[in-house]
């Protein structure tokens, strides 16, 4: 089933300026591998995954100039937020 990915807060409950926003782009490699999220409140406008596993191994994405945290564990730096995984239709209107 297509997905889109939406921001919901940092994993310890905080909000974020993108809460409730959709991901559109996600540079891994920007900032030495801390990466920079463009995201849009139009569901439309967001970038789509043909099914929501391909959409997991994206938000696990590691940077390749930086694979690798300081403390020895992978750097993911877009499970640094709590993401939705929500069904979109074939025209990217959200699925209930």
């Amino acid at each position: 089933m297509r997905t889109v990915l939406q921001v919901q807060g940092l994993p310890n409950g905080e909000p974020t300026a993108w809460d409730g926003e959709y991901v559109k782009d996600f540079d891994f490699e920007y900032l030495d591998g801390r990466g920079l999220l463009t995201s849009t409140p139009d569901v439309k406008e967001a970038m789509v995954f043909e099914n929501a596993e391909k959409a997991i191994e994206f938000w696990r994405t590691q940077p390749k100039c930086k694979p690798m945290r300081n403390d020895g564990r992978p750097n993911r730096p877009l499970t640094a937020t709590n993401i939705a995984f929500c069904r979109v239709d074939k025209e990217g209107n959200l699925k209930k």
